[in-house]
This record gives C-alpha cells, sequence and structure tokens, in this order.
C-alpha cells in the first residue's frame, strides 16, 4: 500500500502463521494489520516539519513500527492512495511474517507509546531494531519484506514509495485493488 511518499504491508491476522506472537493480542479485535517502518521521531509527530524529515533522512536515528488494526482492507480503512493485493506462497507468508516479527526491538510498545489521531484505533508503535537513515528508509524496509516473502524486487535499490508500487503492480498481476 502507498500513502504519499510512505509505502507499507497489511497482513490479514487470520493468516499469521506464528498465532503465540504477543503483538497479535494488541489487535485481537482486528481483521487486518498494517505495519509501516520509520524514523522515530518523524514517524510519531502530530505535525511533521522539513527539518524533521532532513534530520531523519541524514543522521542515523532509532526507528519505530507502526502498527494500525483495521476491519477491512480499504482504501479508507488502511489511509491508503493505492493498494497492491500480492499473492505469496504459505512459505513466502511464512518468511515474510517472521521477518516482521524480527524487525521489533521487543513486543513493548516504545518508551512513549503515541496513537496518532489521524489513525484508527488500535495504533501502537513498537521500537525497531534497525537505524533510520538515507537510503534506508520506510520505502526499502518494505521492498525489503516483500523480498523476504520471494517476491522479486531488488531492494537496495528502493528509494521512493513509487518505486515500490511499480515493482508490486509488475509481480501482483491484475490484483490491483
Amino acid at each position: 500500500m502507498n500513502r504519499a511518499w510512505h509505502t507499507g504491508i497489511a497482513i490479514a491476522t487470520a493468516d499469521w502463521p506464528n498465532r503465540g506472537w504477543s503483538v497479535l493480542a494488541d489487535f485481537s479485535q482486528s481483521d487486518y494489520l498494517e505495519f509501516g517502518w520509520g524514523e522515530e521521531d518523524y514517524y510519531q509527530a502530530e505535525k511533521e516539519s522539513w527539518w524533521m524529515a532532513i534530520r531523519a533522512a541524514l543522521w542515523s536515528n532509532s526507528s519505530v513500527i507502526h502498527v494500525i488494526g483495521v476491519q477491512r482492507p480499504t482504501t479508507d480503512r488502511l489511509y491508503a492512495d493505492e493498494i497492491i493485493e500480492v499473492r505469496i506462497s504459505a512459505d513466502g507468508l511464512r518468511q515474510l511474517t517472521e521477518a516482521i516479527e524480527r524487525e521489533f526491538k521487543d513486543r513493548a510498545p516504545a518508551a512513549t507509546p503515541v496513537s496518532l489521531s489521524a489513525f484508527p484505533k488500535p495504533n501502537h508503535f513498537y521500537s525497531g531494531k534497525r537505524r533510520f537513515f538515507f537510503p534506508r528508509m520506510c520505502n526499502w524496509w518494505t521492498a525489503n519484506r516483500l523480498e523476504e516473502a520471494g517476491c522479486p524486487i531488488a531492494s537496495w535499490s528502493v528509494i521512493s514509495s513509487g518505486r515500490v508500487m511499480r515493482e508490486a503492480r509488475g509481480f501482483a498481476g491484475d490484483s490491483k485493488r
């Protein structure tokens, strides 16, 4: 899915292979979980600034994973400009979900839990393991997860959301919604 210059991944909770993953309990009423990754301060800000964006890109900073629980995967529910449904194998799904689980520093919400008002509840930020810096930003993170799921995308070359979406359209076939 694409929202402005940000991309993320949504997965049906019923399809999550590791039923014991503790984050699922935080979203027990949700049918889908949307995952995004970003720089800790910028991504959690109610109002971003250009200075925050420059700082996020040019200095290595802590990251967070934003998880949004939704009932149905529609554009308005996922707050996305575009959704591309990518079908992957059962093994690809297992690899994708394991990769997402490994991205969490720990299961607890970030030190200062934030739920942004622009998003539906529940939505939580969790501390990420990786450092955020250019060119390793949110679209690189999404491309890496897709690559780990077996999708033919060269994550090392991805910077823009447009590139992620163009690549996804190519391997998703006619499943665009």
